[in-house]
């Protein structure tokens, strides 16, 4: 009986008569919630009534304070200013003074968008993206596995993606290290040479837990090329042009001198 009273619909695309096409398209339903800004009527109605003692009495008398947080409230989520102006973190402002002390060491157009370690909202860092980290031993190229960022709780949770690195608290990466030598801090070469990385110690391969301090720049997806493999395992592999630029600028002597080093201090438990 229900048959005969609902008839399937047919799109160009899609049918909802059949099993599986429903359950697409309600897979790929979204809800969107918005948000009102209104004045509560309980204080337009207290607004008018002060409105009239003031014409009766000539004093205007004083809102409550419920009133004025009220209206304080609505003003600020009005404002754009002040949505836009969202106070900078510690780590933010000490990276944003390294930046500018890093531009005089650079050439232009090195280091594209530094002041925000090349991550923005048009360019966002991803999980398979490549960056680039320091720690207080090495300089390396770590792939993007997880990003974890803190919530409002506390608690920490993961994400697929972020626009601004400060928003996240860790990333978890693959690590690629330069082989048969380690970019070291106290390195004697001026300009350096771009090396050949290796994600692979042995048969094992280099992960690590890095702190949002240690991200330097982000180089974006796909920026080495397979130089050298062991059956399906890339071993040996160098950076595209464009990357190696950036590496090359990053681990230039006189940058690195004007870097701080990262101390990572573990408590036993």
């Amino acid at each position: 009986m229900l048959e005969q009273l609902v008839q399937p619909i047919h799109s160009t695309r899609y049918s909802l008569a059949s099993a599986g096409s429903f359950r697409y398209v309600v897979a790929n339903l979204a809800v969107h919630s918005e948000q009102s800004v209104v004045l509560n009527p309980k204080w337009r109605i207290a607004e008018s009534d002060r409105e009239r003692e003031a014409e009766d009495s000539g004093i205007m008398p004083k809102m409550s304070t419920q009133e004025a947080s009220h209206r304080l409230r609505i003003g600020q989520l009005l404002d754009l200013s002040i949505q836009d102006a969202q106070p900078r973190k510690d780590r933010e402002l000490r990276w944003l003074s390294l930046a500018q002390a890093i531009q005089p060491l650079i050439k232009p157009g090195e280091l594209p968008n530094l002041s925000n370690k090349n991550v923005n909202d048009l360019f966002p860092i991803r999980i398979g993206n490549y960056a680039i980290f320091r720690t207080s031993k090495r300089t390396y190229v770590g792939q993007v596995l997880d990003l974890y960022k803190k919530g409002s709780s506390g608690r920490y949770g993961s994400v697929d993606q972020a626009g601004s690195a400060s928003s996240l608290q860790a990333i978890s990466v693959r690590v690629h290290l330069t082989c048969g030598m380690d970019t070291l801090i106290d390195g004697d070469d001026d300009e350096p040479s771009t090396p050949i990385f290796s994600s692979v110690y042995g048969s094992y391969h280099l992960h690590t837990y890095a702190p949002i301090d240690s991200l330097l720049y982000q180089l974006g997806p796909c920026v080495f090329t397979p130089l050298g493999t062991r059956g399906t395992l890339k071993v040996q592999m160098t950076l595209n042009p464009a990357a190696e630029l950036h590496w090359i600028s990053l681990t230039r002597k006189a940058v690195e001198q004007s870097l701080p080093k990262l101390l990572i201090r573990i408590r036993r438990l």
